[in-house]
């Protein structure tokens, strides 16, 4: 059974429904999206997206929608509230773990529904502690088409630079990654797959600067050059 709550169209000093009219739905704007709070939850497994308008509430793996009005956010500290008759959500600044997935985010979120208590995480991703036991694949961009993958497991990284399968040692302290040791296959790709790889090994044959992006991204940089890297679990 799907429930599904809306706010009325009338709130505090609204006391009517405006006349019908056209509307139009368009797509958010990148930009819109990325300023959406966004906080999740397992088992029932939930998602929560706060913006400026509105707080948008999915539970019971689809079966529950409230969707209100944000009201005015209440902060104390390290604690938003953001409090309706409907759904109450609270945001704690305090590091949260997705054990499913293997991810750590910014905030504890706690859901207040009737009587019923829901936990999860939300906010920002977290990188990692470590690159021990990760494992990536290359984010295209313009100029280039890759299959890069890089697999950090016992001091070693594994995978492929985009043509040729590699192998080498690393070494990984605050945000710096050492590379050594490093092989690869010889067979010849062509076109973007060979500039690609000879771009990542050079980066790689440098000190290269590891940095996450809030998304969970992984960017790594040498002198004016950088790749960017997405986490796969």
């Amino acid at each position: 059974m799907r429930i599904t709550y809306f706010a009325p169209c009338f709130f505090l000093a609204l006391t009517a429904c405006p006349p019908d009219e056209e509307v139009k739905i368009s797509s958010p704007s990148p930009k819109a999206e990325s300023q959406k709070y966004k906080a999740f939850g397992n088992e029932p497994g939930w998602t929560l997206e706060i913006d400026e308008q509105q707080i948008s509430y999915t539970g019971d793996y689809g079966e529950t929608v409230i969707t209100v009005p944000t009201p005015p956010k209440r902060q104390s500290l390290a604690v938003k509230r953001y409090l309706t008759p409907q759904i109450n959500v609270i945001i704690m600044d305090k590091p949260c773990s997705d054990t499913m997935a293997d991810r750590r985010f910014g905030n504890s979120v706690v859901l207040e529904i009737g009587a019923q208590t829901l936990r999860g995480c939300g906010g920002k991703i977290l990188p990692p502690d470590d690159m021990e036991d990760t494992y990536w694949t290359a984010v295209s961009d313009s100029s280039s088409a890759s299959g890069a993958e890089l697999r950090f497991q016992r001091g070693q990284i594994t995978g492929n630079a985009g043509c040729n399968g590699m192998n080498a040692a690393y070494r990984y302290v605050d945000g710096k990654l050492t590379v050594s040791r490093i092989m690869t296959s010889k067979k010849l790709c062509g076109g973007a797959a060979d500039a690609y790889e000879k771009r990542l090994l050079n980066i790689l044959s440098g000190e290269a600067d590891v940095n996450f992006l809030p998304n969970g991204n992984m960017t790594l940089s040498h002198e004016t050059d950088s790749l960017e890297f997405k986490r796969q679990l």
